[in-house]
């Protein structure tokens, strides 16, 4: 049996028009899904990453496709029997939508690529901290694959009919392959399966081989295997077209659904740690050397950084959500908000093996002989620098005066030190 068949019966536009508002509905709950996504990240951590960038870039060919196929659905193309004559406008109309479905026909896997994009990026962030040499060649072809198969798709849509302008000939029939698009149509599909499996299979074996629990290892897997579903839909759109003879709104529902599936499939990830709660958050709380806003005690900010504190990931050695940046979350002995910097926390092999955390504290000191931090009989208490014997002071706010050391520069004083009443010092007694 050939290919390609005679051109379908044309219909009314009324059959034709559920189509169109249906697939103007679908395209108006993906751009949802997306905007969803991307303002969903801005809240959690004020910015966008890069899958989130090429999620908001969909959105471009998306409204674009629609743009097309709405006079696509209105006017016809040229796969539609002929059996009355019809007017110089009727054909012009009809001339216009064959060359418009052929930009169509692009723009359609265009938006499916980019979701794919996305999902890749998502991979790339999350294997891209662990540095392993094996993942990051994997997703180096797995790029090489989405563009060769982008330009296999251009090529089948545009090489299928010569000369080229049989396009969007009415009268005399043009044959089927400058009517039906088939080559494209078949061409989409096997890229699409080969490219929908390896984004499931790719990242499906990271999370099996990591030491997340059974519970969200089998959450995140049902997530990743979405793309199944934009498969199925891929393969069995195609004896759907053919059967109805390549007729255009057709083809055209398909691959609204199409795109609805890869919408979910590349978004429901992200919008999933939304929903749960997980996943990278910005730090509402932030260390302040000076003290921190006004009002806020010790004790508040603590409770607050422990309470925003994030997870940080390692697909491939530590528990962690489905949707962390390793190279953002703190680690859980490093948060942001804690009362001292991270710069001053030193981790070293102690005695017996285990990990000691030494903290460098600087204090401010000052002359041990001024009068201003002397009182009438008594005695002064702290310990002396090198070179100058000065005493550690401060102020009921923690705010320093006077030059500044290291509490390892300072020592005991070599001798007591006696007050103006004739005590001892009590710090050397």
């Amino acid at each position: 049996m050939a290919l390609y068949s005679p051109p379908p019966p044309a219909r009314p536009f009324s059959d034709t028009k559920p189509t169109l508002l249906t697939s103007w509905w679908i395209t108006a709950l993906c751009a949802v899904v997306i905007i969803l996504r991307l303002v969903g990240r801005f809240i959690r951590v004020e910015r966008l990453f890069r899958e989130d960038v090429w999620a908001a870039a969909a959105l471009l060919p998306l409204f674009m496709r629609m743009g097309f196929v709405h006079p696509i659905l209105v006017h016809g193309t040229n796969n539609v029997l002929i059996d009355s004559p019809l007017s110089d406008g009727e054909l012009e109309k009809r001339a216009l939508g064959s060359r418009l479905v052929l930009v169509a026909r692009i723009l359609h896997p265009a938006t499916l690529w980019l979701l794919k994009v996305v999902m890749l990026e998502f991979l790339q962030r999350l294997v891209g901290v662990t540095g392993t040499k094996r993942y990051t060649v994997l997703l180096w072809a797995l790029r090489v694959t989405l563009a060769t198969t982008f330009v296999a798709i251009i090529v089948a849509d545009l090489a299928e009919c010569r000369p080229f302008s049989n396009y969007w000939q009415i009268t005399p029939d043009p044959g089927g392959q400058c009517r039906q698009g088939y080559a494209q149509l078949i061409t989409l599909t096997v890229c699409t399966v080969i490219t929908d499996l390896l984004l499931v299979i790719v990242p499906v074996r990271i999370v099996v081989k990591s030491r997340l629990s059974a519970g969200r290892k089998t959450l995140l897997v049902g997530l990743l295997c979405l793309h199944v579903f934009t498969v199925v839909v891929a393969i069995y759109r195609v004896p759907a077209i053919v059967r109805e003879d390549g007729y255009q709104g057709t083809r055209t529902m398909w691959a609204s659904a199409e795109i609805l599936m890869a919408t979910f499939a590349g978004n429901a990830l992200a919008i999933g740690t939304f929903v749960r709660d997980t996943g990278v958050k910005k730090t509402r709380f932030r260390y302040r050397p000076e003290g921190g806003p006004a009002g806020e005690t010790v004790s508040a900010r603590r409770d607050n950084a422990a309470a925003a504190h994030a997870k940080k990931v390692s697909w491939l050695g530590q528990d962690s959500d489905g949707d962390e940046d390793g190279t953002e979350a703190p680690r859980r002995t490093e948060s942001l908000d804690s009362l001292i910097p991270r710069s001053k926390f030193y981790l070293s092999k102690g005695d017996g093996g285990q990990v000691t955390k030494i903290t460098t504290i600087e204090v401010t000191v000052s002359d041990a002989q001024s009068s201003a931090f002397r009182r009438p009989g008594e005695g002064v208490d702290g310990l002396l620098s090198r070179p100058a014997e000065v005493v550690v002071t401060g102020t009921g706010r923690s705010k320093s005066r006077g030059p500044v050391a290291a509490l390892k520069d300072l020592i005991p004083s070599p001798e007591p030190l006696r007050s103006p009443g004739g005590h001892h010092r009590r710090g050397d007694e």
